[in-house]
């Protein structure tokens, strides 16, 4: 209810601001006529006429800036939008500013219906197959719109008129009359043109305010978006905990057989999750499954959930969340590219097929683990440990003559300060 007052007082006092404006207009206008019919000859003149029409001329030739600038913020905002998502993929961002380019051109309006009508479908762009599809969705768009046509042909006709105008300034140089070039006052005093530093001097204020103002606009953009990002994976991750936690305290997860309701569930649940995460989130994620046990097991139809699949790129558990438990764990045919998994123990887990390249596992334990397939270009595997159970790339068992360098594999200890050598004596790891 004082909502609605508050709202009933505001409009009660613009009403009686337009009354005030208007009674001020009225007095003006009635000043000027009057002072116009007591001395029209002083005021009809060719020099008052000049003064009056050069500033909306000057304005109308500043519109085409002001719609080109418009225009470059726009694909701008939508450009460094899309450059978030596919930051992984830069050909198909790219391919996706070519397209978007020529579709829209120099149409601001359809540029700008185009990014609020696909704001959702921005924020899911992952590879060049989605980048197709909603390149497709505006192909579709593109029907004939008379009513735009007729508005483009006058946008164009408006430009013309500019070109003729700034044609006109420039030529005005001739006309004493403009004060554009050199001419003597009626005492017989010399004043000079307008230079080209005088035009600058004019220009150069708003030129640097303008740029000014899209650097800032463009960060505070970036800063916001970069905001939304964060937020929107914090709720990916915490509603992916939260229905994980009902699945465990509710439904029994923990104690449910491997090929129940419930673990299909959850395996479901935990891949449609980690293809929307980041490398930080899904590092999170997977800590709360190494937590829980439910990607480890002694025998594989004991696992509760598989990350067959499932994509790792990125992936990274701290020195801190060292040891981490991976026993019998399933990583087959997962992309693991460039993840990090210092000391964790991978005793019998599965690894063929994955994408091991430039990771690093450092003191890991793979007894017994299947790496048939596996792609270990640029991995780091120093100090880890094998057994005559570990299955080789090849297929054939693990043995002391394996030619690492023709796999790819490095052994660089890249931890040499005491610091982390402490923390390997604490959890009393044998280095």
């Amino acid at each position: 209810m004082g909502h609605l007052l508050s709202i009933d007082q505001y409009g009660q006092a613009k009403k009686a601001l337009d009354i005030i404006i208007g009674v001020v207009g009225v007095f003006l206008a009635i000043f000027v006529l009057s002072n116009l019919v007591r001395d029209f000859r002083s005021i009809a003149t060719i020099e008052n006429l000049h003064a009056f029409l050069l500033p909306p001329l000057l304005t109308l030739t500043f519109i085409p800036f002001m719609y080109c600038l418009a225009l470059l913020f726009a694909y701008e905002s939508l450009f460094v939008r899309m450059g978030i998502f596919l930051r992984k993929d830069e050909k198909a961002l790219w391919f996706a500013k070519r397209k978007i380019l020529l579709l829209c051109n120099f149409n601001l309006r359809k540029l700008n219906r185009f990014a609020s009508e696909n704001h959702r479908e921005i924020m899911q762009l992952r590879d060049r197959d989605d980048v197709m599809n909603l390149i497709r969705k505006l192909e579709r768009s593109r029907t004939i719109n008379w009513g735009y046509v007729r508005r483009w042909y006058l946008r164009i006709g408006a430009i013309l008129i500019a070109v003729l105008l700034m044609a006109f300034l420039l030529n005005s140089y001739s006309f004493p009359w403009t004060g554009f070039g050199d001419f003597e006052t009626p005492t017989g005093e010399f004043v000079r043109g307008k230079t080209l530093w005088d035009w600058m001097e004019l220009a150069l204020i708003p030129l640097v305010l303008s740029l000014g103002a899209l650097y800032f606009s463009n960060v505070q953009r970036r800063t916001e978006l970069e905001r939304a990002k964060r937020s929107e994976q914090a709720d990916i991750l915490q509603n992916y905990f939260d229905r994980m936690q009902g699945l465990i305290l509710d439904r029994g997860l923990l104690e449910a057989e491997t090929a129940s309701p419930v673990t299909t569930m959850a395996m479901m649940l935990t891949r449609t999750t980690f293809d929307r995460l980041e490398p930080e989130q899904k590092t999170r994620a997977l800590q709360f499954l190494d937590g829980t046990g439910l990607t480890t097991a002694t025998h594989s139809e004991d696992l509760k959930i598989s990350l067959t699949g499932i994509s790792l790129d990125g992936v990274g558990l701290p020195t801190s969340y060292a040891n981490g438990s991976f026993f019998g764990a399933d990583f087959r045919f997962a992309n693991m590219t460039g993840a990090r998994f210092d000391m964790a123990d991978f005793r019998g887990a599965d690894f063929m097929g994955t994408h091991l390249e430039n990771t690093k596992m450092m003191y890991c334990d793979f007894s017994a683990a299947n790496l048939e397939g596996a792609f270990l270009k640029g991995a780091n595997l120093f100090g880890s440990k094998f057994s005559d159970q570990t299955i080789m790339p090849n297929g054939k068992k693990w043995h002391e003559d394996v030619n690492w360098d023709k796999l790819g594999v490095v052994f660089e200890d890249p931890y040499t300060d005491k610091e982390y050598r402490e923390a390997l004596e604490e959890l009393d790891y044998e280095v």
